[in-house]
């Protein structure tokens, strides 16, 4: 009686002449660094990791695969940025673990929350004399809904595109960047 072998089995029967090249071997390295140093960075933006630790962690990923981590950790740390979250944690790693001057992003994000501020208050303004003069509402009680208020939505995202674009161009000059 013949044996019945297993997909594996098959697989390896069939594939143990093949070997990787060097280069291949070395993509290969490189590839699981960055997925482990991705790994940290998440761990770190979940909060399970002190920054501490994630300079550790790094220097010892650095150690087993002796490879330098900085422009992985830049490339990865810009990628996740986003104007719309807090960027804080993300972007006080990038001066210390990159040398990175985060200044203008920090700026922009400033920027972005102050005219986002200014435009819910004109527009709160703007409905509550609405309400006031209209249907006779008025007092500490009224809060416009502004989630409803198409005016007010349309000034918000057109603002918001503007941001989105120097954001995204600060962060690709960031990327881009290499610090020597």
């Amino acid at each position: 009686m013949t044996e019945i072998k297993s997909t594996l089995d098959l697989v390896m029967e069939k594939t143990r002449h093949l070997s990787f090249s060097e280069q291949e071997k070395q993509e290969q390295h490189f590839h699981e660094f960055a997925k482990r140093i991705k790994g940290l960075i998440q761990q770190y933006q979940d909060q399970k990791l002190r920054v501490e630790n994630l300079k550790i962690e790094l220097s010892a990923l650095q150690k087993t695969f002796g490879l330098k981590s900085e422009d992985i950790i830049k490339s990865e740390i810009v990628a996740r940025l986003d104007l719309h979250q807090d960027n804080r944690p993300l972007l006080t790693l990038l001066p210390d673990l990159c040398r990175s001057d985060v200044t203008p992003l920090e700026s922009i994000t400033k920027e972005y929350k102050e005219a986002v501020y200014q435009i819910t208050q004109a527009r709160t303004a703007k409905v509550k004399q609405h309400l006031a003069e209209k249907y006779f509402i008025a007092g500490e009680a009224v809060v416009p809904n502004l989630e409803n208020d198409e005016a007010g939505i349309k000034k918000i995202q057109q603002m918001r595109d503007k941001f989105d674009r120097l954001f995204t161009l600060e962060k690709s000059r960031l990327a881009d960047s290499v610090e020597t």
